[in-house]
């Protein structure tokens, strides 16, 4: 099974020496390049092997673009081994790489989604975040009680690893408080409430930019 993961897995340079010497990564890249450039206006290839003109790397347009082609290439890279999977799975924007190695949709399909998504949500940019909580849903719905209006739990991981979405600085202060308490608890890479109501006004947008793919 290949596992695509969501945005926080994002780092600088990731992929750049397999961009410079493993030709179906540099292949994989490249196409996907050319795929989300129209809507994009930059180039992925830019961003991964870090040129100084390229975009930000912190702005959720530029990280979902680029982790979608990173996911990608890295999957066409093992299948060139002969790696391929009986299934795929995806977490978050994850979900789009996997459609497209599982063959529900096209590489230009899957391009145009994550580009035109990614660039909706920017417009919710620094209006909230997201924290990784080493617990139960079911232990941790009693510690959110005082921010049950500002938080909300946004997934569910695992039995014991749930993700929490909402305003910035409710999730800033339960941080802490779960730090003091002794919770794991660890804050994700993302300036925005994902999986949450807040991302609920891009509803019709995204339907209607989106509607042709669907």
């Amino acid at each position: 099974m290949f596992v695509f993961p969501g945005q926080g897995s994002q780092y600088a340079g990731m992929g750049a020496q397999l961009y410079r010497q493993h030709p179906v990564f540099t292949t994989a890249i490249d196409a996907c390049d050319a795929e989300l450039r129209p809507y994009t206006g930059w180039s992925v290839r830019d961003v991964i092997c870090l040129d100084p003109d390229a975009p930000s790397l912190e702005l959720v347009e530029v990280i979902q673009p680029v982790l979608f082609a990173v996911m990608i290439a890295l999957a066409e890279t093992l299948r060139g081994y002969g790696i391929v999977p009986d299934a795929v799975i995806g977490h978050s924007q994850g979900e789009i790489a996997a459609a497209y190695i599982a063959g529900a949709l096209s590489l230009a399909e899957a391009a145009k989604v994550v580009a035109l998504r990614s660039a909706a949500l920017a417009q919710l940019a620094g209006t909230g975040t997201m924290a990784s909580v080493l617990l139960s849903p079911e232990d941790l719905r009693p510690l959110l009680q005082p921010w049950n209006t500002q938080i909300s739990i946004a997934a569910i991981n695992g039995p014991a690893h749930t993700i929490i979405s909402g305003d910035t600085a409710a999730v800033d202060q339960f941080i802490g408080t779960c730090e003091d308490g002794g919770v794991q608890i660890r804050p994700i890479a993302v300036d925005y409430a994902s999986h949450s109501a807040h991302v609920e006004r891009l509803r019709e947008h995204l339907l209607h930019e989106l509607g042709p793919v669907c």
